[in-house]
């Protein structure tokens, strides 16, 4: 919808730094974090788990079509697993077609399909 009270609208995406809760509905492993932010032109970054990612996305209201996603290369094997969950959402963050922020959660969708779930580190700012 296109009132600017809703908390669907751009301003309330970017500016602010979210944190990976979920991946396809699993929680992430113990001691382990996800980041993500937006600008207003549509670059998305944020640390992966052992690396830094950085891309763009094009963002038409709540529809997204994520661009090259790059991240640096490092490696990790502790806690096991890192490496397979950071690839699972880098894959995932490739494939998002719809955003939407429900109370303090955002959710990015792949069509119908809920596949990240992230929280606000801290109070959602909206960008004038």
């Amino acid at each position: 919808d296109n009132n600017l009270n809703s908390p669907n609208t751009i301003a309330n995406l970017v500016g602010n730094n979210w944190s990976v809760v979920s991946l396809e509905g699993a929680s992430l492993l113990k001691d382990t974090s996800i980041d993500f932010s937006i600008s207003n032109e549509g670059m998305v970054k944020g640390n992966a788990g052992v690396n830094n990612y950085f891309g763009q996305w094009l963002i038409d209201a709540n529809n997204v079509v994520p661009e090259k996603i790059a991240s640096t290369k490092m490696y990790r094997s502790d806690p096991k697993g890192i490496m397979q969950q950071e690839y699972h959402y880098l894959t995932l963050l490739s494939s998002v077609t719809k955003w939407q922020l429900v109370a303090e959660e955002l959710q990015f969708y792949e069509d119908e399909k809920l596949i990240v779930t992230l929280h606000n580190n801290g109070e959602i700012k909206s960008v004038k």
